[in-house]
C-alpha cells in the first residue's frame, strides 16, 4: 500500500484523519450556535439583554439617521467600532425589533469558533482547535445566562478581532523571511487595535502579541537586522492606523476633547475612581473574584510556563526559548490577561468574561493535547488508534454541551422568556396610544430597550442618563459629589436634543438611577412642567408624561 497511486492517497488521508475530531466539533459548534439563535430568532427576534442590547440597537438607529460619530461609553468601556459594527448590522436588517441583534450576535459566535479552529489547524493542533470550539459554545449556551453569552455585546466583536489577528502572526512569522510577512503582521496590528476600539479592555491582547513579535526580532539572527526592524515597524504602523483614522474622525468633528474624555477622564477620575483606589481595588478584585477559575488555571499555567522556558539555557537565549513555542506562549498569556482585564473592569458581569473563553480553550487544548502526546496509544503511524483516541476526548465535551443546551431551552420553555413579545409590554401599549410611528420618546433612567420595543426613535444621544446626572451605577454618593461628576456641557446638550427633538412622552424610570427622579434635577424638571402632562397609568415602573396639547393638563 506503500507505492503507486493508493500509496499516495493512503499518505494522504494519514494527514487529513487526525483533523476529523476538530471537523465534528466545529460541525456541532456550529450546529449549536445556529439552533440557539434560531430558537431567538422565531418567536419575533427576541431581546436577549434588555439593557445592553436595547443601547447598542437604538444608538445604532440614531447613527444610521445621520449621526455616524458614536458616543464613546464612559461606563462599561465600550468603544466607537463597537457602535459601527452594530449600526452596520442595524443598517442591513432593521432597526424596529431585535432582529438585527440576533443575526450579529449569531454572526459574531461563528466567527470566533471558525478563527479559533483556524488558527489551531495552523499550528497543527486539531485538537486544541476542538476543545476551543466546544468548551467556547458550552460556556456561552450554559455557563454564562443566555442575555450574556449569546447577546450582542461588545466582547463578542472584540473577541472577532483580536483572534483574527492570531492566525495573521501565525503566517506573518512562519513566512518571515519574505515581504509578505509585513502584510501579515501590519493585519495583525490593525485587527488588535479594533477589538480594543470596540472595548477598551481588549487593548490587553497587545501585550502577548508584541512579547512574541519582540522575542521574534531579537531571536531570529538569521534574518536581516532590517528586516527584523521592519517586522516591528508594521505591527506598530498597521496598530496605530485604526486609531488614528478614529482620533481624526473625531477631531474633524471638533469632539476631541469629548472623545478624550468619556474614553480616558470619565474611566479614570469620575467612574473607575468613584469605585474606590485604584491599585488597591484591582488587587482586591483580581483575588477574590472568580478565584475559582485561578485555582484551577494556576497549575495549567505553571505547565505551560515550564514548557516554554525548559529550553532556555540561561537569561540571554530566553527570547529564542519564548519564540520557539511562541504560539502556545501567547495563547496562555492572552488567557491570563484577558481575565486580569475582565476583573479589572470592576463590573464583575458575566458578558465581560466573555473576553477570556476563547483563550482558555484554546490553552486548554493545548494543555490536553501536550498530555496526550505522552501516551503510548497516540502515535504518528497509528493514525486509526490516533483519531479514535482524540475522538474519546471530545465526545463526552459535545455530549455536555448539547445536553446543557437541551436543559436551556426546556427550562426557557417552562418558565417563559419577557423578551419574545416585547412589543406587547404595558410600556409599549402606552406609547402606541400616545404617540404617532415617527415620534421620538424619551427615557430618563438606565431603560432602553423600550426603544426598540415599541418602536420610536430616540430622543437624545443621552440613552443612560449617567453623565447629565452625575450618578454612578451601584454607588450612592452625596447630592454636592454627584452634581460635581456630571459630565461637562451634557446637561446643556440634553436639554438642547430634548427641545429639538420634541419628545411626545418621557418615561422617567428613577427605579433604574437609584430613584434618581428627572424631577430632582431643575433644568430637565423645568424643561418636564413646561410642556408635559403627568399620566398615572402603569406602564411597569415608570411615570410617564405626555405632550401637552393646549395650555393646560386635563
Amino acid at each position: 500500500m506503500s507505492a503507486g497511486p493508493f500509496g499516495s492517497l493512503w499518505r494522504a488521508r494519514v494527514r487529513w484523519v487526525p483533523h476529523v475530531p476538530a471537523a465534528l466539533a466545529l460541525g456541532c459548534a456550529l450546529l449549536l450556535i445556529g439552533d440557539a439563535c434560531w430558537y431567538f430568532i422565531k418567536p419575533g427576534a427576541a431581546v436577549l439583554n434588555d439593557m445592553d442590547e436595547g443601547y447598542a440597537t437604538a444608538f445604532a438607529r440614531r447613527m444610521i439617521e445621520g449621526r455616524w460619530l458614536p458616543y464613546v461609553d464612559g461606563v462599561s468601556h465600550r468603544g466607537p467600532v463597537f457602535y459601527w459594527v452594530a449600526a452596520l448590522a442595524v443598517r442591513a436588517f432593521g432597526a424596529e425589533s431585535w432582529l438585527a441583534m440576533r443575526l450579529l450576535a449569531w454572526a459574531l459566535l461563528v466567527s470566533t469558533v471558525v478563527l479559533g479552529v483556524l488558527s489551531a489547524a495552523l499550528l497543527r493542533r486539531g485538537l486544541m482547535g476542538a476543545i476551543m470550539a466546544l468548551s467556547y459554545v458550552a460556556v456561552c449556551l450554559g455557563s454564562l445566562s443566555l442575555h450574556d453569552g449569546l447577546a450582542t455585546n461588545a466582547e463578542h466583536v472584540l473577541n472577532v478581532f483580536v483572534l483574527a489577528a492570531l492566525p495573521c502572526l501565525i503566517m506573518g512569522l512562519a513566512r518571515a523571511e519574505r515581504r509578505a510577512a509585513l502584510g501579515w503582521l501590519a493585519a495583525a496590528g490593525v485587527l488588535t487595535a479594533l477589538g480594543g476600539l470596540s472595548k477598551q479592555v481588549g487593548l490587553v491582547a497587545f501585550g502577548p502579541y508584541g512579547l512574541w513579535l519582540v522575542c521574534a526580532a531579537v531571536a531570529r539572527r538569521e534574518v536581516p537586522g532590517r528586516q527584523r526592524l521592519y517586522w516591528l515597524l508594521a505591527f506598530g504602523l498597521g496598530a496605530a492606523m485604526p486609531l488614528v483614522l478614529v482620533v481624526a474622525r473625531y477631531a474633524l468633528a471638533g469632539e476631541l476633547s469629548t472623545f478624550w474624555y468619556f474614553f480616558f477622564t470619565y474611566n479614570t477620575q469620575v467612574y473607575v475612581g468613584g469605585i474606590g483606589p485604584h491599585a488597591q481595588s484591582l488587587f482586591e478584585l483580581f483575588w477574590t473574584r472568580k478565584f475559582d477559575l485561578l485555582v484551577i488555571a494556576a497549575p495549567l499555567i505553571g505547565v505551560a510556563l515550564f514548557h516554554a522556558l525548559s529550553r532556555a539555557r540561561g537569561l540571554r537565549d530566553l527570547p529564542r526559548a519564548l519564540d520557539a513555542r511562541g504560539a502556545e506562549v501567547t495563547i496562555m498569556l492572552q488567557a491570563v490577561v484577558a481575565l486580569a482585564a475582565s476583573n479589572g473592569g470592576r463590573r464583575d458581569f458575566g458578558h465581560y468574561y466573555l473576553q477570556v473563553l476563547p483563550w482558555a480553550g484554546l490553552f486548554g487544548g493545548w494543555v490536553i493535547e501536550r498530555v496526550l502526546e505522552q501516551s503510548a496509544f497516540v502515535t504518528r503511524k497509528r493514525w486509526l488508534r490516533t483519531t479514535a483516541g482524540r475522538l474519546l476526548v471530545i465526545v463526552p465535551a459535545a455530549a455536555i454541551a448539547i445536553a446543557g443546551w437541551t436543559v436551556r431551552v426546556r427550562q426557557y420553555q417552562q418558565k417563559g422568556h419577557g423578551g419574545f413579545r416585547t412589543h406587547d409590554w404595558p410600556i409599549c401599549k402606552f406609547v402606541r396610544a400616545n404617540s404617532q410611528r415617527g415620534d421620538s420618546i424619551f427615557l430618563w433612567g438606565f431603560d432602553p430597550a423600550p426603544y426598540t420595543a415599541c418602536q420610536r426613535r430616540p430622543a437624545s444621544r443621552y440613552l443612560y442618563t449617567t453623565f447629565p446626572s452625575g450618578f454612578i451605577p451601584f454607588l450612592s454618593r452625596a447630592p454636592d459629589v454627584e452634581a460635581a461628576q456630571v459630565a461637562p456641557g451634557s446637561q446643556e446638550i440634553l436639554l438642547r436634543e430634548l427641545g429639538e427633538s420634541k419628545p411626545a412622552i418621557i418615561f422617567d424610570s428613577a427605579m433604574t438611577m437609584g430613584n434618581r427622579s428627572i424631577m430632582q434635577y431643575e433644568p430637565f424638571a423645568r424643561f418636564v412642567r413646561a410642556g408635559y402632562c403627568r399620566s398615572n397609568v402603569n406602564v411597569g415602573g415608570s411615570t410617564p408624561w405626555v405632550r401637552r396639547v393646549g395650555e393646560t393638563c386635563p
